[in-house]
């Protein structure tokens, strides 16, 4: 019995010591973890001069958009990461970086329309709509749709299924900027749009 008693006390002792030690060890990692935290709220604090007002917002958003190629979600998303070094007290939601990309889809429509006048015709006169909306089995599809640019200047009336023609269609597993913009290629070169609106450079011979 004494034996048992003392192998028992001995035991005790180890896992007490074990114990003490874990929680030297947790102590540690918290204060480093606290210091790091600290040390990350005061660069967002310094790099509050990166982002002076909400154009530089609104410029970064649309980058994202046009050159990264990212969806309104993935935007926010990233955005609310780098937001301590940007110096951002509050980013925008996927809903507010939607509307950002539509105000400046209408301001080029605008000024296209203004600039275009009724010199040319056909495709020129379309602005084509995209809609991955609808599934078809595991698969997303894509349609293009072409509306006329002045319809709001003709119509009192919102768009409708009747005032678009269905310009090209296909189905994928899953769509992004890229295999969108592959798709776009294709149909601009087979209906002779591509030339015009997207020139080639030309490259220097020597």
């Amino acid at each position: 019995m004494e034996k048992k008693a003392i192998d028992r006390a001995t035991k005790v002792r180890a896992i007490r010591k074990e114990i003490r030690r874990l929680k030297k060890e947790r102590d540690k990692f918290k204060g480093e973890a606290k210091a790091a935290k600290a040390e990350l709220a005061k660069q967002g604090k310094q790099a509050v001069a990166c982002i002076q007002n909400k154009v530089d917002v609104v410029f970064l958003v649309l980058c994202l958009f046009l050159s990264a190629r990212i969806g309104f979600r993935a935007i926010a998303r990233v955005l609310a990461v780098l937001a301590p070094y940007l110096g951002l007290l509050k980013t925008p939601c996927p809903q507010t970086v939607s509307n950002y990309v539509s105000r400046l889809s209408i301001a080029k429509m605008q000024t296209f329309v203004q600039s275009l006048g009724n010199a040319a015709g056909g495709a020129m006169q379309t602005v084509w709509l995209i809609d991955i909306s609808i599934g078809l089995g595991s698969g997303k599809i894509l349609s293009v749709l072409a509306l006329n640019l002045r319809h709001h200047e003709q119509n009192e009336y919102a768009p409708g299924l009747a005032d678009v023609q269905c310009v090209a269609t296909a189905v994928e597993e899953s769509w992004n900027g890229e295999t969108i913009a592959e798709f776009l290629r294709k149909v601009f070169a087979k209906v002779g749009f591509f030339s015009r609106c997207f020139p080639q450079r030309r490259r220097n011979r020597s």
